[in-house]
């Protein structure tokens, strides 16, 4: 009960972010001003990147039921794209998932997933605080 409470408080904040972010660009699976270290899977749907005070925050979709194909997808682009374990244990549940990583520069990143029921679909929010900005 603990974890799903904690998953939600973070997809809360992941939300209200979004909403504060200034857009960078926004388009179907077009990752215009898109940082290289930031993942994002192929066949992206409404894909939107928004510059934030320290950070860059991302929004899709991705056509699938399965939370665990996109959780499985991050946990070794993210790797591949420099990011370690962070903080805090990956908190995985039936139809959401919470993963943070931080690099060597110290920045934090933070992948929301979870399922959206109305759609089928799994939505993804990805927010990066840069260490230096």
């Amino acid at each position: 009960m603990k974890k799903y409470l904690i998953v939600s408080l973070i997809s809360l904040l992941l939300l209200l972010l979004t909403a504060c972010a200034q857009p960078a660009s926004q388009g179907g699976g077009v990752n215009l001003n898109l940082p290289d270290d930031i993942p994002v899977l192929s066949g992206a749907i409404d894909l939107a990147v928004n510059a934030t005070g320290r950070g860059t925050l991302v929004n899709y979709q991705f056509d699938t039921t399965d939370v665990n194909v996109v959780v499985d997808y991050y946990k070794s682009a993210l790797v591949s794209a420099g990011w370690q374990d962070g903080p805090s244990a990956d908190i995985v549940a039936n139809d959401s998932a919470t993963l943070v990583r931080v690099n060597d520069a110290g920045d934090i990143i933070t992948v929301g997933i979870v399922r959206d029921p109305a759609t089928g679909n799994v939505d993804v929010q990805v927010d990066v605080t840069r260490a230096s900005e």
